[in-house]
């Protein structure tokens, strides 16, 4: 059978794929989606039993006691992970208003079903978007810590403070037992889970540091209680107390030259574990924690897994206006710049549209307000607002270095929307582009320093000429080779336009000396950039389709020993998994399909590779998938067909080759031919024959079902592996071949799809510092 996906003699069971990938340590978002998608796949619809098994009963009562002697209305509780609301039942059967929230749409409909009078809401653990009027007297929630890595649970206890009123209740469920980690077994389906079992005191320890004073216990026996583990329950109280400011400030200094309070690399976790064990925090205080983090991110972004996790505790902490309420500019202004850093645009637009509420002519706010809306493809916004900055009355107070970052900013912009107009606009918006970019290339004694933008936009539009030139015109520069950041940046965009320009052996070597670079100094993202935009090289050089399997697997192992840290661009992420999810789907395709008989789990083989592909469009990739169909009569074609979501070209046999179809036939590079009365006449299919020859030879993949034989047997006999002996096979093998064309067009972009220059360009500002705010009673 003629396919155009991978072959390969290895077993479904890859060392890299699927559940045996390298699982996340302390990426709390695919930990957690990895564990609600198992529980999706597993969790029996018996959920009573499971409630009933576990004891439950004995700490919910426990739990509602608490309740009903600290309230003497009903008490607002939140159920986190509330599942199919057994425990939501059974709380509001005991007086407590509930608000439950999970992960599963299915759980959680099912929850509504037993709960009618209960709310229940989709969301994530990690973030509990609810508005910041709407807080808790109490938060249930147990079988959650267990798929938290120990080294967040203290962040996220904190974190959930925001949600609890002062003094409220706090009703956990942990595993007492040293399970800890990544595995996979017969009652989950060989499907991957983290656990976290707790050790004795542990669970105790971490409330404290996180701002609770633990009240109660209870051990409970459950019926799937083994030796290794033990149910164990703990009913805390939210701390009312503020933060301690005689130590905080014995920490946090004020340095009167440099006009900013500083804090010693080695107090910043003291300093932490001060805010995060306070009971309240003021906003500014709040901020300060999120800082704070950022800080020890700068500090270790020497060592790899150190860097990532502060980052990830960074992203538990920050706030939206969504989220929290203050009337301070300078809050909003620093969260606003912390999600900046995190590449997080549509919360950047909300923190900076707050600030500029409040101080609606400062330059920096609206600077980087529209460096946001050009991360959320709103560019006639973002250009707008980097105008209105142009045009502040107190321009002649606004330095050369800040001007040429504003023209920057709108060279990047206007580039951006040229991609997305007509010709006309398209064409002036460059010119702007151009001029803008340039401007800022001559403003000041640094703006040397925005030569790597500009070349960094003419990759962008395709001008890789210009980034040649510019590149050999520079990169002996007395003052670019001194700096090695730039000289860097130079190097890298030089290399995407080897890419561009199909010099791959020219290109692999300045990612070479990009690597160096990023080896040397320790930069993590940067080598994660460097190591995809080597691999992307690599599958342009030749086809994914022509991989060894040990080839694919060299690359996935690349792919998953540098993984970016949650300040790398989004659209950076995406490309990175659907690359993986591409390399994956070609590593399953078994060596038989290119040959006359079908292994026998041809369909598990499909299956899996179809989910694979189908990833892409699952991370929001465009899905245009595009089906050419002749029919001796098109008004009979199977609905199997249907089944899969493409779209279906339909035409008659007769309208082959002709001007109704040729635009079609050169389009459209994945074909069924269906015979399905056998009434074609002789010419129809000699030209039938002939095209499919034709466009066979240049690479499209066409497949037959003549099940009234109507084809000649000399011509069925030479073209053997075009045919099928169903509709269903055809309807698979085309659904499977389209979604490898579009594969193949997504590894064929020179530069990673839907990362624009400004993308390029923020990520590399991860490493500024930016300043702690007062707070009030401070000691100076």
């Amino acid at each position: 059978m003629r396919n155009k996906l991978l072959t390969t003699t290895s077993s479904l069971a890859a060392t890299l794929i699927g559940v045996n990938a390298p699982s996340p340590l302390i990426d709390l978002d695919k930990i957690l989606t990895i564990v609600a998608d198992t529980y999706d796949y597993t969790t029996s619809i018996d959920d009573e039993r499971q409630f009933n098994d576990s004891n439950l009963a004995e700490p919910l009562e426990i739990f509602a006691q608490l309740l009903r002697k600290q309230y003497r209305q009903r008490a607002h509780v939140l159920a986190i992970s509330c599942g199919a609301g057994w425990e939501a039942n059974f709380l509001m059967a005991r007086g407590s208003d509930i608000v439950g929230i999970d992960t599963s749409a299915e759980v959680l409909q099912r929850a509504r079903n037993r709960v009618p009078g209960g709310k229940f809401l989709q969301m994530d653990i990690q973030n509990l978007h609810f508005p910041p009027e709407e807080t808790f007297d109490a938060v249930w929630s147990t079988r959650t810590l267990i798929h938290v890595p120990p080294a967040l649970v203290v962040d996220l206890l904190a974190s959930w403070k925001r949600v609890l009123k002062p003094g409220g209740i706090l009703g956990l469920g942990v595993n007492i037992g040293e399970r800890n980690g990544w595995e996979t077994n017969e009652a989950m389906s060989e499907l991957p889970m983290f656990y976290h079992y707790f050790a004795d005191g542990e669970l105790e320890e971490a409330l404290e540091a996180a701002g609770y004073q633990v009240v109660e216990k209870a051990r409970i026996t459950s019926k799937s209680n083994s030796a290794e583990s033990r149910n164990f329950f703990v009913f805390a109280q939210r701390s009312d107390t503020s933060l301690d400011k005689i130590i905080y400030s014995q920490y946090v200094q004020y340095d009167e030259h440099e006009k900013r309070r500083t804090v010693q690399p080695e107090d910043l976790e003291p300093v932490i574990a001060l805010l995060l064990h306070a009971g309240s925090l003021t906003s500014k205080e709040q901020t300060n924690l999120c800082l704070l983090y950022d800080q020890l991110t700068l500090r270790d972004r020497a060592d790899g897994n150190r860097y990532k996790l502060a980052a990830q505790k960074l992203k538990l902490h920050l706030q939206t206006p969504e989220t929290f309420f203050t009337e301070d500019f300078d809050v909003w202004l620093a969260m606003g710049k912390l999600h900046l850093k995190l590449a997080q645009y549509p919360q950047v637009t909300l923190c900076l549209e707050q600030a500029l509420r409040l101080r609606p002519d400062h330059f920096a706010t609206l600077m980087r307000l529209s460096y946001a809306y050009d991360g959320v493809k709103n560019f006639d916004k973002a250009i707008a607002i980097a105008h209105t900055a142009e045009r502040l009355p107190e321009q002649s107070r606004v330095s050369n270095e800040e001007k040429a970052e504003l023209y920057h900013a709108l060279g990047h912009s206007y580039i951006d929307r040229s991609l997305s107009a007509n010709n006309e606009v398209s064409v002036q918006d460059r010119e702007k582009g151009d001029y803008y970019m340039q401007l800022a290339c001559s403003m000041g004694k640094y703006g040397y320093m925005y030569i790597a933008c500009l070349a960094s936009i003419y990759n962008e539009t395709k001008r890789f000429s210009e980034t040649i030139q510019l590149f050999d015109t520079f990169i002996e520069n007395e003052k670019i080779r001194i700096d090695e950041k730039l000289e860097n940046a130079l190097y890298f965009y030089r290399a995407e336009a080897g890419i561009g320009t199909d010099r791959y052996a020219h290109a692999l070597g300045y990612l070479a000396h990009c690597e160096r670079y990023a080896r040397a100094n320790r930069d993590w993202d940067a080598l994660a950039h460097v190591k995809l935009y080597q691999i992307r090289t690599e599958l342009k050089r030749k086809d994914v389709g022509e991989l060894s399997p040990d080839e694919i697997r060299s690359h996935l192992s690349v792919l998953y020993e540098h993984e970016p840290s949650p300040f790398v661009a989004e659209s950076f992420k995406l490309d990175r998994e659907n690359v993986i999810s591409i390399l994956s789907a070609f590593y399953l395709i078994n060596q038989s399909l290119n040959e006359q008989v079908l292994p026998d789990n041809v369909d598990e083989i499909l299956a899996e590779a179809i989910y694979y592909l189908e990833k892409m469009y699952e991370r929001g990739e465009e899905r245009e998938l595009n089906l050419l169909i002749f029919a001796d009569n098109p008004g009979a074609v199977p609905g199997e067909l249907y089944k899969f979501n493409c779209r279906l070209h339909l035409f008659r046999f007769d309208e082959v080759g002709t001007d109704l179809t040729e635009r079609e036939m050169h389009q459209f590079r994945v074909w069924a031919i269906l015979a399905l009365t056998g009434e074609a006449p002789a010419s129809t299919l000699s030209a039938i024959t002939f095209a499919m020859g034709r466009f066979s030879h240049e690479g499209y993949t066409i497949y037959f079902y003549d099940p009234k034989r109507v084809w000649p047997t000399f011509v069925r006999k030479s073209l053997n592996e075009f045919f099928v002996d169903s509709i269903e096979e055809i309807a698979q093998f085309t659904y499977v071949n389209m979604l490898y064309d579009k594969a193949r067009d997504y590894l064929s972009s020179t530069r990673i799809p839907g990362l624009s220059a400004m993308d390029i360009t923020l990520s590399e500002q991860s490493s500024s510092n930016i300043d702690l705010l007062p707070i009030e009673e401070e000691v100076r």
